[in-house]
């Protein structure tokens, strides 16, 4: 991972996607180092489920941060991301980490523009893991999705996923309390927020624990779900700067400061994953009846 990241360095990415975009270079490397800080609670969260040289598929992969760092790790990769067309400087961004990849002789990460839901037409084979991290809250279809993804999956393999759980009426992206049944209700009350993307907001799946656990039932797969996530994410805070800017503020920040005088934050590990977020799954078939 180290390899990977000591190329990636934000202010010396920026200038070349500001060559190709015009956007201002300190608002490039903000939104730099935001992605980058991601990849190594990321990775430390799939690593369990990684074999010797396993063959990989990351679903939304965005800038392919995570399957670079794979790469270079020994495992096949392939990295699927749906956005093709011009979406701010993103596109601009991926293009210039391939450039240093490049440059630096790192192993070369394939790439398809496609979404999850198609995943069984473009014909990619099966994989030992299949991931994707804060990505199936953004899906149009959760059921085509995880059908998509399952398809995928090799015999014996697994599928994971990363992603708030909408159970716990809050959403990460805006930093507003929502109810996963009612989104609309805080598409009034925080009108203005909600204006700043509102793409974003409607592409929004609000998934919840029990939604995975029907989808995973009607799919006839077994699904585990990993604890303590809730408590890692408010300890984030205290040693992760860039997670601290994003997070530590409105209705998180308060959480964390009255849980703190209580004294009850590690106390948040045995909080059932029905009612923490954000959820992390890892998805396994069933094995064939018989008899």
């Amino acid at each position: 991972m180290e390899t990977v990241l000591s190329l990636l360095r934000p202010e010396e990415l920026a200038p070349r996607i500001r060559e190709r975009t015009g956007a201002p270079e300190d608002e490039i490397a903000a939104t730099l180092r935001a992605w980058i800080t991601e990849v190594p609670p990321a990775l430390e969260t799939i690593l369990p489920h990684l074999r010797p040289w396993s063959r990989v598929l990351e679903v939304g992969a965005g800038l392919g941060l995570l399957s670079r760092v794979l790469a270079v790790a020994g495992h096949e990769v392939v990295a699927v991301e749906p956005v093709a067309e011009p979406y701010g400087f993103f596109p601009a961004a991926r293009a210039a980490i391939a450039e240093v990849a490049r440059e630096a002789g790192l192993p070369p990460v394939r790439t398809i523009a496609t979404t999850a839901e198609e995943l069984p037409a473009a014909n990619l084979g099966t994989f030992d893991l299949v991931f994707s991290v804060h990505v199936f809250e953004h899906v149009a279809d959760p059921d085509a999705a995880f059908a998509g993804m399952l398809s995928a999956v090799g015999e014996g393999g697994e599928m994971g996923h990363l992603c708030p759980n909408y159970a716990v009426p809050y959403d990460p992206h805006f930093g507003v309390p929502v109810w996963s049944r009612r989104p609309g209700w805080t598409a009034r009350l925080y009108r203005r927020r909600i204006a700043r993307d509102p793409a974003l907001w409607d592409g929004l799946s609000f998934v919840t624990h029990d939604d995975i656990v029907r989808l995973a039932a009607r799919h006839d797969c077994a699904v585990y779900f990993a604890p303590g996530l809730l408590r890692k994410a408010l300890r984030r805070i205290d040693h992760d700067g860039e997670f601290a800017t994003r997070h530590n503020r409105g209705l998180v920040g308060t959480a964390k400061g009255l849980l703190e005088k209580m004294g009850l934050v590690d106390a948040l590990r045995w909080v059932p994953p029905r009612w923490a977020t954000p959820m992390c799954f890892v998805v396994f078939r069933n094995p064939p009846r018989t008899g």
